[in-house]
């Protein structure tokens, strides 16, 4: 199962004010188990920030778009899929 949050820097600053950044997709990856993260920023309407990756740590994401000027930041954390 996917968990994706969709953010402005406004939202940015009330997630950071209300839980910290890095606590609140701490939390977004722990819910039902993360196996891979990933994140995308974008600044007039152009991608200018991706990474993903199963060793990408959300507080490494965190840092990076805390230091990033964007106008959208999308985040993505999934349970890993499972071939049977």
């Amino acid at each position: 199962m996917c968990r994706v949050l969709l953010m402005n820097k406004k939202g940015e600053r009330e997630i950071e004010r209300i839980y910290g950044l890095d606590k609140y997709l701490k939390y977004l990856e722990r819910q039902l188990g993360g196996h891979g993260n990933g994140f995308a920023l974008l600044k007039d309407n152009k991608l200018i920030k991706f990474e993903k990756g199963v060793n990408l740590d959300v507080r490494d994401i965190a840092n990076s778009i805390r230091k990033t000027n964007y106008d959208w930041c999308l985040f993505h954390t999934r349970f890993a899929s499972v071939r049977r």
